[in-house]
């Protein structure tokens, strides 16, 4: 998915923390979601599309969204979420809209 985000006013942060986990998460948060990956790897599915994320990759998951996190393998995986909120909701867009 892409997502067209306008900052003419800033995000405003509601929560940041960061986690280590092994464990499976199934879940549709209210707020907006960005998930930085510090380290390990893990799969999240959202609208029915798998990504598999490693050390330094993110998501960016719209509040409202389900979205599926599990590990992949036996290891751990350390996830950095910020929940946030905007003036204005986010606009999924194809890619040739993005620019």
């Amino acid at each position: 998915m892409v997502y067209r985000l306008n900052l003419l006013s800033l995000p405003v942060l509601k929560n940041a923390y960061e986690v280590v986990r092994k464990t499976v998460w199934d879940i549709a948060d209210s707020q907006n979601l960005l998930i930085l990956i510090k380290n390990g790897v893990c799969r999240i599915t959202m609208d029915g599309v798998s990504y598999d994320l490693g050390e330094g990759d993110a998501i960016l998951i719209p509040g409202g969204h389900h979205y599926r996190r599990e590990p992949i393998g036996d290891s751990f995986c350390t996830l950095r979420y910020m929940h946030f909120i905007l003036q204005e909701p986010l606009e999924e867009c194809g890619l040739e809209d993005a620019r």
